[in-house]
């Protein structure tokens, strides 16, 4: 399960007068596949194919499907802090390219030629990310790269940049617990 958050057209210069994006919510099988398993990381190859559906939560329409096949690093470090590391390639359908980077002829402006998107590679992602577990309290932390040079969608006028990094942080509460637990199996 993935998705992304609607886009306002009008908050964004490159799509100026062109129509808002719904949000998307992504849902397909994952294929894992545990390559190395030792005390203190776990080394898997992860395989999601995922149908995209956008949504104004009137009325939902496909917006094509993606792939993003991924080595996942997840290492016990010291002091009970757990790290991970992601990195892989992403695929899309024409479909989903076209959603996010596509420009209808009626949209086309001075400095906004039209723009049909291809299937195919649409760049590559690293992510890494700390967490730990403070008895009643949970903090993680992430940050990723993403890179789009020669995708599918690098020529669309969309695209300003070929490079993005995004970091995050979270803090959660952990309010109530079982008495009896079961042990993780990772």
């Amino acid at each position: 399960v993935n998705g992304s958050v609607p886009i306002r057209s009008g908050d964004n210069p490159a799509r100026q007068g062109m129509p808002d994006l719904d949000p998307t919510l992504e849902l397909g099988p994952s294929l894992k596949v545990l390559l190395v398993q030792e005390p203190r990381y776990n080394l898997a190859l992860k395989l999601p194919v995922r149908a995209v559906i956008a949504s104004d939560f009137r009325s939902m329409h496909s917006a094509g499907y993606l792939a993003h096949p991924q080595f996942n690093l997840d290492v016990r470090a010291g002091q009970d802090w757990k790290l991970g590391f992601l990195a892989g390639p992403l695929f899309g359908d024409r479909r989903y390219h076209d959603y996010f980077y596509g420009v209808a002829p009626q949209y086309v402006s001075p400095g906004r030629a039209a723009y049909t998107a291809h299937g195919g590679y649409s760049g590559v992602q690293f992510v890494a990310a700390a967490s730990k577990r403070f008895d009643k309290v949970w903090v993680g932390a992430f940050i990723k790269f993403d890179n789009i040079g020669r995708s599918a969608i690098e020529g669309s006028p969309l695209v300003e940049r070929r490079n993005n990094v995004g970091a995050g942080l979270g803090v959660s509460w952990i309010f109530a617990q079982s008495k009896r637990l079961v042990e993780a199996r990772e």
